[in-house]
């Protein structure tokens, strides 16, 4: 899979420009906006039925969730109706735990790949 190098470093500096104080729901949401999910977007593609919950939204809940130490589908999903920066993050739309499990699943190794772009973003 290749790596955007353009966009994180722009990212970087709209961060450290910015005079608006940044939340970290913010910040994960504009992260997952410059990453490359087209690999996700590509298996979506070729799918019939019913339509997906959007990549982006599931990589930031994965990603937000991660920031605040919640790691488990069925937490993930119950924070998804009862926190605001889960449900800003998601666009109001909530999984189910399965959706959630199945998504981390099927593309794990593509995950462990954006997340690994993430950290070097922060370093």
């Amino acid at each position: 899979m290749t790596t955007r190098r353009t966009k994180p470093s722009s990212c970087r500096l709209r961060w450290r420009k910015s005079s608006a104080p940044m939340t970290r729901v913010h910040i994960v949401r504009q992260v997952v906006a410059d990453l490359d999910l087209s690999a996700i977007h590509r298996v979506y593609q070729a799918e019939r039925g019913r339509p997906p919950f959007h990549p982006e939204a599931m990589v930031g809940l994965l990603l937000y969730g991660a920031c605040r130490g919640i790691y488990s589908s069925r937490r993930l999903a119950r924070a998804c109706g009862e926190h605001v920066a889960f449900m800003y993050l998601m666009g109001m739309a909530r999984p189910n735990f399965h959706t959630i499990a199945q998504f981390r699943r099927r593309f794990g190794l593509v995950l462990a790949d954006l997340f690994r772009q993430v950290l070097v973003l922060c370093r």
